[in-house]
C-alpha cells in the first residue's frame, strides 16, 4: 500500500514541465509580448480611433491608384526570383559540399559574398557599374564597341529596368538560400547518396532524386524566406525600380508614411495586414509541404562522404562559381572602392586623382564614428539573442508539435508581414514614450532589430532543427540528460552549422538596415543606416562608397569567422 502513494507522487512529478519546457514557454510568451503588443498598439490606434472600426480605411486603401499594379509587379517579382535564386543557390551548394568542383574554403566565401555590404550599398555598386550614361561596364562596353565602329548616344542595356531590377533581387537573395542549403548538405548524412550511387544511378539522377529530396525541407524553408525578402526589401526598388517607372510594393508602401503628409499609416497598416495573411497562408503550406515528405537527418556517425567526380563538369561549375562571383560580388565592391577614392563618381578613372580625402571627412567627426560602432554592437549582440532564443523556441515547438507549436511558428515569422517603417511606429508609439522613455537610445533599435529580423532567424533556426531530427534529443533524455543539458550539449552543436551560416544573414542585414533607422535613429544614437540616408539624399556618392567600403572590410572579417564555425560535420569534400 505504500507503494501507491508513491507511485502517484512520481506520477505528478512526471506531469510537472521540466525546467526546459517551463523556460522555453516563458520565452515564447515574451517573444510573443515583444512582436505583439508594439502591433497591436498601432492596429488599434489606427482602425479603432476614436473608438470605432475605421472600415472606410480599407475601402481607401484597395482602391487607391496604382495599389495593384504594385502588387502584380512584387508577386512577378517574387516568382521569378524563386525560380532562379532557389536552384541557383542548391546547385552552388552542392557543388561545395558534395563534388570536386569545390575550391577550398574559397567556395564556401564566393557564394555569400553579397551579404558583406548593406543592401543599398551594393545597389548603389550596380548603378555605378551599369549606370546607361555613366556606368564603368557601359563607358567599357561603349570603348570596346566603337572599336568595331558600333556606336550609340545611349547604352541599349540600362540597370533601371527589369532585367536589372531582377538581377539585383537575385543577387541579394541567392546568398540566402545558398547558407541554409549548405547548411542541410553539411547535416545529411552523405551514405544515402553513396548509397544510391553504388546501386548504379549516375551523378546527375543521384542529384536530382536523392540530395535534393533529402534537404527539401531546407529548400522550401529558403522559398518562403525569397518570398518574404521579395515582399519586404526596401533598397533595391527604391534605388532601380523607382527611376525604371515600376511600381513595387515596398515602396508604394513607405511612400505612404513617408512621401506625404500627413502620412497615410492607415493605409501601411492596411496593407501590412494584407501581406501578414499572405505570408501566413503560404507558410502554413510549406508545412503541409514539408510533412508531406521525407527529410534527411543526421545519422549521428562522423562519416566523410566520398567526393562526387563531375569529370570536366567540374571546371564547368566552377567558372559558373567564379562568375556568378564576379559579375554579382566583385566588380560592384571594386567600383565602390574606386569610387571611394575619387573626388566625385566619374566613369572616367584618373589614377593621379585618386586619394583618401572621403574616407577622412568620413570619419572626421565622432557622429560618424559612433555610428559604425553602434551598428557593429547592435548587429553582433541582436544577430547572437535571435539565433539563441529562436533555436531555443524551435527546439521546444519541434518537440510539442501541435497548436502551441503552430502558434510559435507564426508568431515568429508575422514580421515578415509588416512594412519596416510601420514596426518601427508601433516600437516607437510604444518604448519611446513613458514610463520607458527609450528614445535616442541603442536599447529601442536592438528591440526593434530583433523583431524585424525575428522571421530570418526563426526560418534558419526551424531548419536547422529539422535537419538534426529528433532521435539523437530523445536518446539524450532517455539516458537521464535533462532539457537543458540537451540542449546545450546535443541539440546545440549539431545545429551550430546553420545557426552559424543564419548569425553570418542577420549581422550584415543588421548592419545595413535603413527604413527602421531612419525613423528610430538620430543624432543620440546614430547608426549606419540612418548615415548613409543622409548621405544619399544628399547625393555625395563618393563618400557614401567610402562608408560601403570600412562596412565591407569589417563584414568580411565577421562573416568568415562566422564560416568557419559552420565547417562541414561530415569532413567535407576537397578538391
Amino acid at each position: 500500500m505504500s507503494g501507491v502513494p508513491c507511485a502517484s507522487a512520481m506520477g505528478r512529478r512526471r506531469r510537472l514541465p521540466s525546467p526546459f519546457a517551463l523556460a522555453a514557454g516563458l520565452l515564447s510568451a515574451a517573444v510573443a509580448a515583444l512582436i505583439l503588443f508594439p502591433v497591436l498598439t498601432m492596429l488599434v490606434r489606427t482602425l479603432f480611433a476614436g473608438g470605432h472600426f475605421q472600415a472606410a480605411l480599407f475601402v481607401q486603401t484597395f482602391g487607391a491608384d496604382g495599389l495593384w499594379v504594385a502588387v502584380r509587379n512584387t508577386l512577378i517579382v517574387a516568382v521569378i526570383v524563386n525560380i532562379i535564386a532557389v536552384p541557383l543557390g542548391a546547385v552552388f551548394a552542392w557543388f561545395s559540399f558534395r563534388t570536386d568542383a569545390r575550391m577550398g574554403f574559397l567556395a564556401t566565401v564566393l557564394p555569400v559574398i553579397p551579404l558583406l555590404i548593406p543592401n543599398v550599398a551594393m545597389t548603389i555598386g550596380w548603378v555605378f557599374l551599369a549606370s546607361p550614361d555613366a556606368g564603368f561596364l557601359t563607358g567599357l562596353a561603349r570603348a570596346l564597341l566603337g572599336v568595331f565602329g558600333v556606336g550609340f548616344d545611349r547604352f541599349p542595356f540600362s540597370i533601371f529596368s527589369w532585367p536589372g531590377l531582377i538581377l539585383l533581387y537575385v543577387l541579394h537573395v541567392v546568398p540566402v538560400v545558398y547558407v541554409i542549403a549548405a547548411a542541410a548538405y553539411r547535416s545529411v548524412d552523405p551514405l544515402l547518396e553513396e548509397a544510391a550511387r553504388l546501386n548504379g544511378s549516375g551523378v546527375w539522377k543521384t542529384f536530382r532524386t536523392v540530395s535534393l529530396p533529402a534537404i527539401r525541407h531546407a529548400l522550401l524553408l529558403a522559398g518562403l524566406l525569397v518570398t518574404v525578402l521579395c515582399f519586404g526589401i526596401y533598397s533595391v526598388p527604391a534605388v532601380i525600380a523607382a527611376p525604371a517607372r515600376i511600381p513595387i510594393l515596398s515602396v508604394y508602401a513607405v511612400r505612404l508614411i513617408n512621401g506625404q503628409t500627413p502620412p497615410a499609416i492607415g493605409s501601411a497598416v492596411v496593407l501590412s495586414l494584407m501581406l501578414m495573411v499572405i505570408v501566413g497562408t503560404l507558410w502554413l503550406v510549406q508545412q503541409k509541404l514539408s510533412v508531406s515528405g521525407r527529410n534527411a537527418q543526421i545519422g549521428g556517425m562522423g562519416v566523410r562522404p566520398n567526393v562526387v567526380r563531375l569529370g570536366p563538369v567540374k571546371w564547368v561549375a566552377r567558372i559558373v562559381m567564379l562568375g556568378y562571383a564576379a559579375l554579382t560580388s566583385v566588380l560592384p565592391m571594386i567600383a565602390l572602392f574606386i569610387v571611394s577614392l575619387q573626388p566625385f563618381w566619374t566613369p572616367s578613372i584618373n589614377p593621379a586623382r585618386l586619394n583618401f580625402d572621403n574616407f577622412t571627412v568620413l570619419f572626421a567627426t565622432a557622429y560618424s564614428r559612433q555610428a559604425v560602432f553602434n551598428s557593429l554592437l547592435l548587429a553582433v549582440a541582436g544577430s547572437f539573442l535571435l539565433l539563441l532564443a529562436t533555436a531555443v523556441l524551435m527546439l521546444y515547438a519541434d518537440a510539442v508539435k501541435g497548436g502551441w507549436a503552430r502558434f510559435i511558428g507564426l508568431i515568429t515569422k508575422a514580421p515578415a508581414a509588416l512594412s519596416h517603417l510601420v514596426i518601427a511606429i508601433g516600437m516607437y508609439a510604444t518604448f519611446a514614450v513613458p514610463p520607458l522613455n527609450l528614445n535616442g537610445t541603442v536599447f529601442i533599435l536592438l528591440l526593434t532589430y530583433m523583431v524585424l529580423y525575428m522571421p530570418q532567424a526563426s526560418i534558419v533556426a526551424e531548419a536547422s532543427v529539422k535537419q538534426i531530427g529528433r532521435q539523437l534529443a530523445e536518446a539524450s533524455r532517455m539516458s537521464g540528460a535533462g532539457g537543458a543539458r540537451t540542449l546545450r550539449e546535443i541539440s546545440l552543436p549539431l545545429m551550430l552549422p546553420g545557426l552559424a551560416a543564419g548569425w553570418a544573414l542577420i549581422f550584415t542585414d543588421i548592419v545595413g538596415e535603413l527604413t527602421a533607422s531612419v525613423i528610430l535613429a538620430g543624432p543620440t544614437n546614430p547608426v549606419i543606416g540612418y548615415v548613409i540616408m543622409d548621405i544619399y539624399e544628399a547625393g555625395t556618392y563618393a563618400q557614401l562608397a567610402a562608408l560601403a567600403a570600412v562596412i565591407t572590410v569589417i563584414s568580411t572579417i565577421s562573416v568568415t569567422l562566422a564560416l568557419l564555425l559552420s565547417r562541414p560535420r561530415f569532413g567535407g569534400a576537397r578538391s
